[in-house]
């Protein structure tokens, strides 16, 4: 796709960042834990400063790729050490400015954008990636609304675009020993059109399902939950006794585990 000003992920995108950093200014006692975090507010705004910046230098290979999701924390502890003592408002400042850069890079690509491998070994589009950068501005802005006791509302178009980006890359994120021998397909249905499937064959994930493919587990609800869940920020039993997320199916108990078939995000 060609990406402009007016299209939904740049709009979304944009919003996001505006939002969360505005959340950063206001925040107070950048020294205190992130609730169900190891990261302190003022490492937890720098980790999401770092984040545009990467989807600007995958495509130019510059980023270094990590073979493996359970090497990424590394490199999020390394870059959050290199951005020093910089204050919550500097770093809000860095976080806008880099998104409005990475933003302008990919839309000068227009209908060539360049294909990268992403962290855990899969390809992906560059204007496709940008609902990663999505993901990592609305989850962590939930984390942060959280602390401060505000409101951070989640809609289902920005559950769409970043299931859009994440898809091409779950794959690479399956946690071996959680997947091994397991063999399932499953339907999500975000409320947006035909669902997003996965299909679990011995351990190995495709985001397709084979024709005659049965689905063995259906998962639908609030998109917003949903999201949650799969970012481990909410616990799938939560979510399915207050009825914000519902799974049906020959097998719709597998939808607890789901979640839990890949590494941590």
């Amino acid at each position: 796709m060609t990406l402009t000003d007016d299209s939904p992920l740049v709009v979304e995108l944009r919003a996001a960042a505006q939002r969360y950093a505005a959340l950063a200014r206001s925040a107070a006692g950048g020294s205190r834990q992130l609730a169900g975090s190891a990261w302190t507010v003022r490492e937890a705004v720098a980790h999401v400063a770092t984040a545009a910046p990467r989807f600007a230098k995958f495509p130019q290979g510059a980023q270094r790729v990590m073979r493996t999701p359970a090497e990424v924390s590394a490199l999020n502890a390394e870059e959050i050490e290199a951005l020093g003592d910089r204050t919550l408002g500097e770093l809000a400042g860095l976080l806008e400015n880099s998104v409005e850069q990475v933003i302008s890079q990919i839309e000068g690509y227009g209908d060539n954008p360049p294909v990268f491998r992403f962290h855990g070994g899969c390809l992906i589009s560059a204007d496709v990636a940008l609902g990663i950068l999505l993901g990592e501005l609305v989850v962590h802005g939930w984390d942060l609304a959280r602390q401060q006791r505000h409101g951070w509302p989640i809609t289902g178009q920005q559950v769409s675009l970043i299931w859009s980006g994440m898809e091409s890359i779950l794959p690479g994120w399956v946690d071996p020993a959680r997947a091994a021998g397991h063999s399932a397909a499953y339907a999500v249905h975000l409320g947006d059109g035909p669902p997003r499937t996965l299909c679990f064959n011995n351990g190995t994930l495709t985001t397709t399902v084979p024709p005659g493919r049965r689905i063995d587990c259906h998962i639908g609800g609030d998109p917003a939950a949903i999201l949650l869940v799969v970012y481990r920020r909410r616990p799938p039993w939560r979510a399915a006794m207050t009825g914000r997320v519902i799974a049906w199916g020959r097998r719709p108990w597998l939808a607890l585990s789901l979640a839990d078939r890949f590494c941590p995000p």
